[in-house]
C-alpha cells in the first residue's frame, strides 16, 4: 500500500453551536489531513454558511448533497466522495486532538493491513470541558479477524469521531438500510472486525462532547429500532459468514433483552465510583488539551 493519506470527513446537520470548534480542531493538525471534506445535510441553521466560510482554506471541500440523507446515507456521500486511502468520519460536535493525524499515520504506516484503527479520547461536556477519559479499557492487542466482530457484538465499543477507516475496504461493505441508518458506526465496525484486523488504542486523540440533541443519544428507543433492523440485516443470507450471521441472530436476542439507554443517566454516571474518579482526574489533568477547544 501506498503511503496513507487521511481525509476527514464532517457530514453536517443542524451544527451551528458547535462546527467551528470541529473544522478548527482539524485546521490545526500538526500532519495535514490529505483534506477535509465538509458536507451540509440540509440543515435549517446556519451550518452550511459557517462550512461555506471555510470553503477556501488550503485542503478544504465543499461537497453538500442535493436532499437530506439522513446520518448513515450522509457518511456514504461522504465515502463516495473521499480521496484519501483512510477517512475519518468526524461529528459536526466533536473534535480531534492536534496530534490525531500524525498519531493515526504512524500506526497506518506499521499496520497497513488495519481495516479500522480506532483511538480512546475524552468525555466533555457542551462546553467542550473534558469531564472523563474514554478507551483505558481498551484491548492492546491488534484483533484479527473475527476476533474484531466478536469484540464489537458485546456493544459498539468505540466512537466514531475517533476513528480511522481504509476506504477501499469500507467501499466493499453492504449499504445499510435506511431504517437502520443509526446504527451505520455499529455496523461498519461488525463488518470490518469480520473482514479485517482492526486495532483499538488507548491513547486519547480526540474530545466527544455530550448534549442533548447527541444523534446517538436523543432517543434511546430511535437508536434501538435502528439497531434491531441492523442485526436483522446482517443476519440476512450473504452479509456475513453463517457462523457469524447466527451470532448475529444471538445479538439481537440480548438487544432486546437490554434496557433502553438513559443519556442523561450515562452522563451523570461519568464521574460516580473509583474509576469515574480516577477517569475525571486523569482528564482535567491531560498535559495537552488544545486551548482553542476551550474558550472559556
Amino acid at each position: 500500500m501506498n503511503h496513507p493519506s487521511i481525509s476527514i470527513c464532517i457530514p453536517g446537520y443542524n451544527a451551528e453551536r458547535f462546527i467551528r470548534t470541529t473544522v478548527e480542531s482539524c485546521l490545526q493538525q500538526r500532519m495535514a489531513p490529505c483534506e477535509i471534506l465538509l458536507s451540509d445535510d440540509a440543515s435549517t441553521d446556519g451550518t452550511w454558511a459557517i462550512m461555506e466560510s471555510y470553503g477556501h482554506f488550503t485542503g478544504v471541500r465543499l461537497c453538500r448533497p442535493e436532499r437530506h440523507l439522513g446520518i448513515g446515507g450522509h457518511y456514504q456521500h461522504l465515502l463516495s466522495k473521499t480521496h484519501g486511502t483512510h477517512a475519518v468520519f468526524l461529528s459536526c460536535d466533536d473534535a480531534l486532538h492536534p496530534d490525531f493525524v500524525g498519531a493515526a499515520t504512524s500506526r497506518l504506516v506499521r499496520e497497513p493491513e488495519l481495516g479500522l484503527l480506532a483511538f480512546g479520547g475524552f468525555f466533555c461536556n457542551s462546553a467542550m470541558l473534558p469531564i472523563s477519559r474514554y478507551g483505558l479499557s481498551h484491548p492492546r492487542q491488534t484483533m484479527r479477524p473475527p476476533k474484531g466482530f466478536r469484540y464489537f457484538s458485546k456493544c459498539c465499543s468505540y466512537l466514531i469521531s475517533g476513528a480511522v477507516w481504509n476506504v477501499e475496504l469500507l467501499k466493499r461493505i453492504p449499504l445499510l438500510p435506511k431504517d437502520a441508518g443509526l446504527t451505520t458506526d455499529w455496523f461498519w465496525a461488525l463488518m470490518q472486525g469480520a473482514q479485517s484486523p482492526v486495532k483499538i488504542s488507548r491513547s486519547p486523540r480526540f474530545y466527544y462532547r455530550m448534549h442533548h440533541a447527541n444523534a446517538s443519544h436523543a432517543s434511546g428507543v430511535r437508536w434501538r429500532e435502528h439497531a434491531e433492523r441492523m442485526l436483522q440485516f446482517i443476519s440476512e443470507p450473504g452479509i456475513l459468514r453463517a457462523c457469524l450471521a447466527h451470532e448475529a441472530v444471538a445479538m439481537q436476542a440480548s438487544l432486546q433483552a437490554a434496557p433502553v439507554a438513559d443519556a442523561a443517566a450515562e452522563a451523570k454516571s461519568l464521574g460516580v465510583g473509583w474509576k469515574g474518579v480516577i477517569r475525571r482526574t486523569l482528564a482535567e489533568l491531560y498535559p495537552n488539551h488544545p486551548q482553542f477547544l476551550f474558550p472559556h
